[in-house]
């Protein structure tokens, strides 16, 4: 059951910090996209551009940090031309861009409700060169500074690649000339100038994960408690090792270098038999007498009355008792009822004090020859098999009977009636070592009295 148990946690663990602690996904990007853009100001008295005249186009490459937040760099080149018959000119305007990425879909929480659609909001500053006639980057005419913010909506179309759209508006400061050329200025403030850009492309994931940042939802933890967990997850690894391969576990091996080829017991011992001092059969490893030849029933310990309790637990070791009574006969318990047919055994899961549904039927009649024979009281029994320690065992087994206990008090039966014992692994119903001989004594039984 432990080592059920710990396999488990180690799954759970290794999946936690394997989504939480350390993210598995790509985080390095390619964008590239196309559009057009509308300036809103300035132009000479009497020139105008056209919307979309001349192609907006830029390139970039993005670094997540983590699914919120990331870093671009990219360049572009934006353009304008005159308006129908209004004045001819022809501007271009290079730009190299640094800007901020937020993904407010992963924000917002969009994946409560879509994994292919998502927000980035985006913003940043950039140098550009505004030239009338030719595209020379850095540097040529007119050298200006830009700031950008914009909104870029996002469509997955594959783990590998995505639709993007993007509006994004682009002040520009100290700009010396007219988006005509026409007109030399002197700047009075510091940003003169604003245009629109409107584009549409696609952005190409880089990396060998199955998602990248941008799909890939960052939950919120204690960091403190996520480097204890990765601690204990270690730990479990280490203990999970079987360093001597003899099919024990290190956390379980009682010895870790057992040489190849040699068999051992559930705790990685080599040959139990060699450390059994007392030569009763029981190796000193589990033998609770290990200098006295005792019975398996009692853990290695004598038992001299046959009563199932030890004689070192026995008050009364020459006669025959029970293990409620600390090896002594009962006193003032009534006569023992003979039941005909007997009372059905109750039988438990491994480590387990939970009712099975498959033994309620049984209960239904315990608790029927009990609402029909008021006058009697009821002994519950509860027993382990050998399994783990003793003072564990012990207490498992009145667990169990407990449990029986609390289920005939609901329906109705007077705890004045019912008592209980725990013996543990010492009244064994069967004395095999495998599995099927270890469930039979997995059990409680009953002794009614009157």
């Amino acid at each position: 059951m432990k080592k059920f148990t710990l396999i488990g946690l180690l799954l759970i663990a290794s999946t936690a910090i394997g989504q939480i602690v350390k993210p598995s996904f790509n985080r390095w990007s390619i964008d590239a996209n196309v559009g057009g853009n509308t300036a809103l100001r300035d132009f000479t008295p009497g020139y105008r551009a056209s919307n979309f005249s001349i192609p907006t186009a830029e390139i970039g490459v993005r670094y997540m940090f983590n699914s919120y937040f990331g870093l671009d760099l990219s360049v572009a080149t934006d353009g304008f031309k005159n308006f129908n018959n209004t004045p001819k000119f022809r501007t271009t305007i290079g730009r190299i861009n640094f800007q901020g990425n937020i993904n407010l879909g992963s924000a917002l929480n969009f994946y409560e409700f879509t994994e292919k659609f998502t927000i980035f909001a985006h913003g940043g500053v950039g140098v550009g060169n505004f030239d009338s006639s030719s595209f020379t980057l850095p540097f040529g005419n007119d050298r200006v500074g830009i700031i950008i913010l914009g909104l870029a909506p996002q469509i997955k179309i594959s783990r590998k690649l995505s639709f993007v759209a993007d509006v994004s508006y682009i002040p520009v400061a100290r700009k010396q000339h007219s988006w005509d050329n026409a007109t030399l200025q002197v700047p009075s403030r510091p940003f003169k100038g604003e245009y629109f850009t409107y584009t549409a492309g696609l952005t190409y994931y880089l990396g060998g994960f199955d998602e990248h940042a941008d799909w890939s939802p960052s939950k919120g933890v204690n960091q403190t408690d996520m480097d204890a967990l990765r601690q204990e997850l270690e730990k479990m690894r280490k203990n999970m090792k079987d360093d001597d391969n003899d099919g024990v576990p290190n956390y379980l091996d009682n010895e870790l270098e057992t040489p190849d080829g040699n068999k051992v017991d559930s705790k990685g011992v080599t040959d139990p038999s060699r450390m059994d001092t007392d030569m009763d059969g029981i190796a000193d490893l589990y033998d609770l007498c290990p200098e006295v030849e005792g019975k398996f029933s009692t853990n290695g310990c004598p038992d001299g009355d046959n009563d199932g309790v030890a004689d070192k637990d026995d008050k009364c070791p020459t006669t025959p008792g029970s293990a409620a009574n600390a090896g002594c006969p009962d006193k003032g318990a009534g006569n023992k009822v003979v039941l005909n047919p007997p009372l059905d055994v109750i039988y438990f899961d491994l480590g387990e004090a939970e009712i099975n549904k498959s033994e309620t039927a049984k209960l239904k009649n315990i608790l029927e020859m009990m609402e029909k024979n008021p006058s009697y009281k009821l002994l519950v029994k509860g027993h382990t098999d050998n399994t783990g320690g003793f003072e564990l065992n012990v207490n498992l087994s009145e667990d169990r009977a407990q449990t029986i206990i609390n289920y005939l008090i609901k329906n109705g039966i007077d705890a004045s009636r019912l008592e209980k014992a725990a013996f543990g692994p010492s009244v064994p119903a069967s004395t095999g070592n495998e599995k099927a001989s270890r469930a039979k004594n997995r059990r409680v039984e009953f002794e009614a009295r009157n």
